[in-house]
């Protein structure tokens, strides 16, 4: 993947990207903010119906205390009869301190009456005077209006006893006993089917109480649902039982959202184990904002396209006159080497003239043209090897070669043009007896090198050309006392028209190409070109070749 394809792909897919996550964090805590918000809604809904059926039970029992013996009956049997005043009762009870249980039906005889299911068990009485005796003064409640009283022994588990707290409440008459010790609640079942609620009063002339009947006590308490204040609710709203059983429900239950949005909230005092659950509607379910979150996406998006497409659209228009200038470069270079051979050819002709003739003058004019020509023909073939290299044809032609040979004769031609700059040659020649690489590429690395040392390293005044065999490649080294190449920048030298500080270009000419064509032949050798580390003056460049050329010898 190119690199302009790359950028692209990173200018398109980052935005998208964080576009998509914005877009979605959004969304969420667009939701999270309004699901809390009708949470808080629903939960409050939930939390007075809970706080309007404790008024209405701790009501009930200020009724019943107002009956019995708060309400000025001495005797406990007259306090227990007077609760048969009340139409919710089944039947009233008295426990005397001296264990006696009696029972009092609507027609005012001792004994029983009513259906034998409604009736409360005299165990249940004995067990709840055992409850009681282990709390001998009044419980008070922090918040609640009704405390539960702890039980005595694990017999009878589903009768949860409940003592009305001291405490005053909004909303709710508390009315003083004469007595400190005289206490009153709910004793309840509800668990049972139906279920049992009991009034009980416990003075210090004993315990006596009331069955209700639990129909007539809902019914009545369900005409104040919703509470007063407050609207009937959009979706539906559920009384259950310990059993799960519907007892009541409420709302105008209208396009109801579903089960998954449902909300549990379990009742306390003496209904716990009961629990009211909401079912909200469509119209209460928060849709987050969606169209302006999805608006500004969507714009975001599409601007993120038209900036891509536009971009796409400058680098290719800029890329094909890209490769439109390297074809022409390409072309006028071929069409140079034809003049060029024969300026070379003819200024051969005129030294080997002047030279018959002596003229000394006019030999080192030709020298001039020479060397010059052969700089411009270095230069074409780099051009030339550039473009095969980015049309991805550059190879090579191994043939059997004496390296230290080309190795001279590359110095010889380079020659004249160091000696112009003052640079000292020296060459050390321990090369291979013979080997196979390409005799043009190895000339043209070798001659580039020394272009560098000319144009970059003439101030050092000194070159030295070496060449051995290490580890079954033969090595030339090209090293010389310039400014050096500093670590960073050792690797940017190799890539095309990449050159170091602004103050070494001056007055150099060249294209820029030199090193990155001569590490491209290097490899195609099954070589490497690299900078030897460690220089504490100057650079030294390494050219490694096996002495056994790959086969595969094209790129």
């Amino acid at each position: 993947m190119s690199r302009t394809t790359t950028l692209l792909v990173l200018l398109v897919t980052v935005p998208l990207v964080l576009l998509a996550w914005l877009g979605t964090y959004l969304l969420r805590d667009a939701e999270s903010r309004t699901n809390a918000v009708r949470g808080g809604a629903i939960a409050e809904r939930l939390v007075a119906a809970d706080q309007q059926l404790s008024r209405d039970l701790l009501k009930l029992v200020e009724t019943f205390d107002q009956l019995g013996v708060d309400g000025g009956n001495e005797s406990l049997e007259i306090a227990t009869q007077s609760y048969l005043q009340h139409p919710w009762v089944l039947e009233s009870w008295a426990l005397l301190e001296t264990g006696e249980f009696r029972r009092f039906g609507k027609g005012g005889a001792v004994g029983t009456s009513g259906d034998n299911s409604s009736v409360l068990p005299g165990e249940v009485v004995q067990e709840l005077r055992a409850r009681l005796n282990r709390v001998r003064q009044a419980l008070r409640g922090s918040e609640q209006p009704f405390v539960a009283v702890p039980a005595a022994s694990s017999a009878l588990p589903d009768w949860v006893a409940f003592s009305k707290s001291t405490e005053d409440f909004l909303g709710s008459q508390v009315l003083k006993g004469p007595s400190s010790e005289v206490q009153s609640g709910l004793l309840m079942n509800t668990v049972a089917s139906p279920p049992a609620m009991v009034y009980w009063c416990r003075s210090s002339k004993g315990i006596c109480g009331a069955t209700l009947e639990m129909s007539g006590v809902m019914a009545d308490f369900f005409t104040r649902l919703p509470p007063p204040g407050m609207a009937m609710p959009l979706g539906k709203m559920s009384l259950l039982d310990g059993a799960g059983r519907i007892l009541y429900l409420w709302g105008q239950s209208t396009d109801l959202a579903g089960i998954s949005k449902k909300v549990e909230h379990g009742i306390s005092g003496p209904l716990s184990g009961w629990r009211i659950d909401y079912t909200p509607s469509e119209e209460e379910v928060p849709q987050a904002y969606l169209f302006p979150i999805a608006l500004g996406m969507g714009s975001g998006i599409i601007l993120v396209i038209a900036l891509a497409w536009v971009y796409f659209s400058e680098s290719s228009r800029e890329l094909d006159e890209a490769k439109a200038r390297v074809s022409f470069v390409n072309q006028v270079s071929h069409e140079l080497r034809t003049p060029l051979t024969n300026i070379r050819l003819y200024a051969e002709m005129a030294a080997h003239r002047f030279e018959t003739a002596g003229d000394g003058t006019g030999l080192k004019q030709l020298a001039v043209v020479e060397s010059e020509s052969a700089r411009l023909g270095r230069l074409i073939q780099n051009v030339l090897a550039f473009a095969r290299q980015q049309r991805d044809r550059l190879d090579i032609q191994p043939q059997d070669l004496v390296l230290d040979e080309v190795v001279r004769r590359v110095v010889e031609n380079w020659k004249p043009a160091l000696q112009k700059k003052q640079i000292e040659i020296e060459v050390e020649c321990h090369g291979p007896p013979l080997m196979r690489a390409d005799l043009d590429a190895i000339e043209q690395i070798l001659g580039n090198l020394l272009s560098n040392v000319e144009k970059y390293g003439a101030g050092g005044r000194w070159v030295r050309i070496s060449t051995n065999v290490a580890q079954g490649r033969a090595v030339v080294r090209v090293r010389d006392r310039g400014p050096g190449i500093p670590v960073g920048k050792q690797k940017v030298v190799f890539e095309p028209f990449e050159r170091l500080r602004s103050d070494l270009n001056e007055g150099v000419s060249g294209t820029g190409i030199g090193l990155t064509i001569s590490r491209e032949l290097a490899e195609l050798h099954g070589g490497t070109l690299g900078i030897e580390t460690g220089q504490t003056q100057g650079a030294c460049f390494i050219l490694a070749l096996p002495l056994t050329p790959i086969h595969n010898s094209t790129l």
